[in-house]
């Protein structure tokens, strides 16, 4: 007696025990019958059709009566079966959503209603083609970067500073910079609810929030960020500037470092700064405030002949002075 005809009569067996045939199920068959007596079901002897029942799917519905004694009602997160993974989270979906926030923040769209997004009239067709607008506002009120229970209220940049700084570390990955680079401040216009907005009358948007950026001199490509969240506990912070810069340079690999050369303004340029990065085995040059302490005073004269240049030299430094104005020296 070989496997299938052993399946075939248990599940005869099962079938005659069980009471949960229904008699809706069969009163439907036959609609046109005149006769209004209860239909009596009878177990057809005929397994023919049963014998073509692969062994392989019988194997595995007796595993299956197996399993069914072991009950729960925890749902897993994830499941695995031949090298394949379930989750009960639909990825592309959030991906579609955090796509769509990336999108509006790119095109300046925040400040615009959810409704006229979702217009068609108004706005792209990209945010209705990619999801519904009831699905969108199902995951707008879970979008959270930090747990706000453990943050760190020191930190003013806590509820992005995980995402903030997962961003900083790809800037550097896709990119190969030339020999040139260069550090400077750029404001960012903004005038909403944020502790760190700064004024700053010279800049054309004069309030926002200030970044420090390492580009690229040649192509312009931002390779690291460093964002000014104010001053912590109102203590003025000592080497802000020397910091910011070994902040951003350490963003990029050692091989990216070598060989590189940094230029900055008057804010940055400091000796024990450029002894820091010659560690590092990189170059700078940048223009040096004539009040600087390093400074030779004899520097700091004006001279007579315009147009004229200095230069001196010590170990690993030059200096230059040049006489641009009649008044004025750099």
């Amino acid at each position: 007696m070989n496997n299938t005809y052993r399946s075939n009569l248990k599940r005869i067996r099962d079938l005659l025990l069980s009471d949960t045939i229904e008699d809706d199920h069969v009163a439907g068959e036959d609609s046109d019958s005149d006769n209004d007596s209860d239909f009596v079901p009878v177990e057809s002897d005929d397994t023919s059709a049963n014998e073509h029942i692969s062994e392989e799917s019988d194997k595995s519905n007796l595993d299956d009566d197996d399993q069914c004694d072991v009950y729960t009602d925890d749902q897993p997160e994830t499941l695995e079966k031949a090298g394949i993974i379930w989750s009960i989270h639909a990825n592309p979906a959030q991906e579609s959503f955090i796509g769509l926030v990336i999108r509006a923040g790119l095109h300046r769209n925040n400040h615009e209603s959810l409704n006229d997004l979702w217009d068609i009239s108004q706005s792209s067709p990209l945010y209705g083609a990619t999801m519904s607008l009831q699905r969108f506002r199902q995951f707008l009120p879970f979008l959270r970067f930090d747990d706000r229970q453990n943050r760190d209220k020191t930190d003013c940049l806590s509820p992005i500073r995980y995402i903030f700084e997962l961003f900083i570390k790809q800037l550097p990955r896709h990119f190969v910079p030339g020999e040139n680079l260069t550090i400077d401040e750029q404001l960012v216009a903004f005038r909403g609810r944020c502790c760190f907005v700064q004024y700053m009358p010279n800049k054309p948007a004069k309030y926002g929030l200030k970044f420090w950026l390492l580009c690229d001199v040649d192509s312009r490509y931002v390779l690291s960020i460093d964002l000014y969240t104010g001053k912590k506990d109102n203590i003025i912070q000592k080497n802000l500037a020397s910091n910011v810069v070994l902040h951003l340079v350490d963003q990029l690999s050692n091989d990216v470092k070598q060989g590189r050369t940094i230029t900055f303004d008057r804010y940055f340029t400091d000796i024990k700064l450029s002894e820091a990065l010659l560690d590092r085995k990189m170059t700078s040059i940048g223009v040096v405030d004539y009040r600087r302490v390093f400074l030779p005073n004899e520097l700091k004269v004006c001279r007579k002949k315009l147009f004229s240049s200095w230069f001196y030299f010590s170990n690993s430094h030059m200096l230059v002075s040049y006489q641009a104005k009649e008044k004025k020296s750099q």
